[in-house]
């Protein structure tokens, strides 16, 4: 467990402190929970498609801090959370998840906050779950996965051929760009480094 406080250093300062630490790991991915600080372009390249956040707002909407008392302000009816590689346009990463909740008149900001907590993690760990499992791969400004489909009652036997399928239905929408990523795209380590 390590602590890099940032109190009184400037962006960069901090940033090779981070960097110094990370170091000495070898990792998958950053994940950045609660991490309320802008990344600067140099640290985002180090780390290219291997830093996923997870935003406290259904994005594109509500871009930033405070989005729950942007969420209030505006009087929106649903809230939410999404999980996305991190870029250097603040929030604007290719997105891997994203869920919402109702909310309505009678929600206060605090009350957002709240209900919002819980849809963060169940975003976080789903996308973390398609991320560690191969399933994600950056193309451009997003990310393309292949279709899943739930299982019937008569399908659990042969639950492979069912992967297959979904996932030959999904290729022949691919893009011959996006194709050769996708079939290019080989297993990674399974650590990851929250932050």
């Amino acid at each position: 467990f390590h602590t890099v406080p940032h109190a009184g250093k400037d962006r960069a300062a901090h940033e090779r402190e981070v960097l110094s630490v990370l170091a000495g790991y070898v990792f998958a991915y950053l994940v950045l929970a609660k991490y309320m600080r802008i990344l600067s372009p140099s640290f985002i390249k180090a780390y290219p498609s291997r830093i996923i956040n997870i935003h406290h707002s259904f994005l594109p909407a509500f871009v930033g801090a405070n989005p729950y008392k942007q969420a209030y302000e505006r009087g929106v009816k649903i809230i939410g959370a999404t999980a996305h590689f991190v870029t250097d346009d603040l929030d604007e990463g290719p997105i891997i998840a994203q869920n919402i909740i109702p909310v309505d008149h009678t929600h206060s900001a605090r009350a957002m906050a709240r209900a919002g907590r819980d849809v963060e993690k169940i975003v976080l760990a789903r996308a973390l779950g398609l991320v560690f499992d191969d399933r994600v791969v950056v193309t451009g400004n997003k990310t393309i996965m292949p279709r899943t489909k739930p299982l019937g009652p008569n399908q659990g036997k042969d639950k492979a051929s069912v992967d297959l399928r979904y996932e030959e239905e999904h290729m022949r929408l691919l893009t011959p760009l996006e194709q050769l990523v996708w079939s290019n795209h080989g297993a990674k380590s399974r650590s990851c480094w929250t932050w």
